[in-house]
């Protein structure tokens, strides 16, 4: 299994933070991440509204939100890996 396929990318239309994050992303190698526009579901926007960008795994929660660091966000998905390892 792809480990993007558990990754959900919040974003907002117009949001250059989005866009910066969104380019982090793909330089890690996650691209087949989903984008989700929060736009779109009441209950995202109330909960991530003022948070985005957010890297959400599915399984384990936020793994980045607002400005990102491209160094630390490396290593929580290094740790993610181990850990989807850990539980098969």
């Amino acid at each position: 299994m792809d480990l993007s396929d558990s990754l959900r990318f919040l974003e907002r239309k117009g949001c250059h933070l989005c866009d910066d994050a969104w380019e982090i992303v793909e330089r890690l190698g996650h691209g087949g991440a989903k984008r989700v526009d929060i736009e779109h579901d009441d209950d995202l926007l109330g909960t991530y509204g003022l948070r985005i960008p957010v890297l959400l795994d599915v399984d384990f929660g936020v793994l980045a939100e607002g400005q990102w660091n491209e160094r630390e966000l490396r290593k929580r998905l290094k740790r993610r890996e181990r850990r989807r390892r850990k539980a098969r």
